[in-house]
């Protein structure tokens, strides 16, 4: 038996259904959407590791999705990953096995730098285009142009399925090598973690916590398989 969440890292309510899932549920195994360095920088056991980016592009990707993951936990009153760390706190507690299913993240790193440079160029002018139309006052900015460019949403809730199926394939229309990196690849390696987990462990209740924007997807490997 199987179940998933789908959590955003940064949400209070995703720190919430986590601990009333792992209490209700009662799995013998929780598995993770984190690798064996993130899990130790996450549960403070090694500081965290400065990764060497081999362009400028790679650099900014990391940077730019940092600084924002941060902010919005700030408004939030979280800190990225702290549902994470509940669930291990919950493993701990309860005797409850913990699986690393994710992608070792220097492979996903290595991933990142070898993307072409039309979709560099691409990631580099629409992050500076989105810097100065930052700049412009709401009030200069038409309805229309408004809609088209933004997508609202509660930063404290979970994004609904809807809207998340939005994002992705806006993410595969516009960088597709990106999309491929940090969604479909590590898609593949936590479906196979998952599949071979099953087959393991066939009398086992597994309980899944993964971000929001994986779920659909591995269980269309899943259910493929």
């Amino acid at each position: 038996m199987i179940k998933f969440i789908g959590t955003s890292h940064i949400s209070p309510a995703s720190i919430n259904e986590v601990e009333t899932t792992v209490l209700s549920y009662s799995p013998d195994i929780i598995c993770l959407e984190l690798d064996y360095g993130r899990f130790l920088v996450l549960t403070n056991q090694v500081k965290r590791k400065k990764y060497s980016f081999q362009n400028t592009t790679s650099f900014l990707l990391s940077l730019i999705g940092a600084y924002i993951e941060k902010k919005l936990a700030r408004v939030v009153g979280t800190s990225p990953g702290d549902e994470m760390k509940k669930a291990i706190d919950l493993a701990k507690k309860n005797n409850i096995k913990l699986q690393l299913i994710d992608q070792d993240i220097n492979i996903t790193l290595k991933r990142l730098t070898s993307i072409s440079k039309k979709e560099k160029f691409r990631i580099l002018k629409d992050i500076i285009k989105g810097f100065f139309i930052s700049l412009v006052p709401k009030k200069f900015l038409t309805k229309k142009f408004i809609k088209k460019n933004s997508i609202a949403f509660n930063p404290a809730d979970v994004p609904e399925e809807k809207i998340i199926h939005v994002i992705l394939n806006q993410v595969k229309k516009s960088y597709p090598e990106i999309y491929n990196a940090l969604i479909e690849e590590r898609n593949k390696v936590m479906a196979n973690n998952i599949k071979q987990l099953i087959n393991n462990n066939p009398d086992k209740k597994i309980l899944v916590i993964i971000g929001a924007g994986h779920v659909s997807g591995i269980k269309a490997l899943l259910k493929g398989d």
